[in-house]
């Protein structure tokens, strides 16, 4: 909860009063990328072990994100049944975008015991406008949400004015994002905030290729629970399996180097923030 007042303080004191013509820029502002990367999921210990090793201090970057969701029956719809699917405001250096994302497949790979996820993503980012009224949305929301966390339930008004608050966002169009969901059978509403804290290490391969990995701290930031996860990831600009491999094993060789056990790992991604939230709605 401080990062979410520290978050709503921050954002309450830009402007607050502009036109619903300015919330976003035109289309050409549109962002579209396909990435590909590797994943491993780590433990708090195995984190802490390469954060140490590596003397990896303040962040190089952090976000907040506010991801949306479509209630029904104490679970996110997309979150159960469309997991490939997410749809979230990010902010960042005092800049707010619209994003959705699709991954469109995932590869299970293995190096020295310890198993990886290769997976490509799609996505669509659009910028906003820093004087856009979201921010009065934004502010609004994290008072709301907070307040009902507090209580632990919330009423069928609240639900409706959330509703009402953020139907008419204008999200960048993304395949096939769009063309599966449709016509949404519920409007979307804030599903849950996320801090994201980012750490950039340069690696070499065994044929002197050097690279970037990246470790990764998210963590609750709306919610009872404390939920923290950790990852360490690596951006592919190419997947051939050449490329694949040598990453993979520099990766391994600084796991082990480092005293991190297979069990200290994962290649599943078990990132659950949104159940908090998704319980409290009716």
């Amino acid at each position: 909860k401080q990062v979410v007042r520290f978050f709503v303080n921050m954002i309450s004191t830009w402007s607050l009063c502009q036109s619903a013509s300015a919330l976003s820029k035109q289309p050409e502002d549109e962002l579209r990328s396909t990435e590909s990367e590797i994943r491993i999921t780590l433990s708090q210990s195995a984190f802490e072990k390469l954060q140490h090793a590596l003397e990896l201090g303040t962040p190089e970057s952090t976000r907040v994100d506010m991801y949306f969701d479509i209630p029904a029956d104490g679970v996110f719809l997309l979150n159960r049944d469309l997991p490939a699917a997410k749809q979230r405001i990010r902010y960042k250096d005092g800049e707010l975008n619209l994003q959705k994302s699709w991954v469109l497949g995932a590869v299970a790979y293995s190096d020295q015991g310890f198993r990886y996820l290769l997976s490509e993503k799609q996505s669509v980012k659009q910028e906003l406008s820093a004087k856009s009224h979201i921010h009065k949305k934004m502010n609004h929301t994290f008072d709301l949400l907070e307040a009902v966390l507090e209580h632990g339930s919330m009423g069928a008004d609240q639900k409706r004015y959330l509703e009402k608050l953020w139907k008419p966002m204008p999200w960048p169009k993304l395949k096939p994002f769009d063309d599966i969901i449709g016509r949404p059978p519920a409007p979307f509403v804030p599903a849950a905030v996320v801090k994201k804290e980012r750490w950039k290490y340069t690696l070499e391969t065994s044929s002197h290729e050097k690279f970037k990995i990246q470790l990764g701290k998210d963590s609750n930031a709306l919610g009872p629970t404390q939920k923290i996860y950790y990852e360490l990831e690596c951006e592919l600009k190419d997947t051939e399996s050449l490329q694949v491999t040598d990453r993979l094993k520099a990766i391994s060789d600084l796991l082990i180097e480092n005293d991190i056990l297979v069990n200290e790992t994962s290649e599943i991604s078990d990132h659950d923030f949104l159940s908090d939230l998704a319980a409290i709605y009716p």
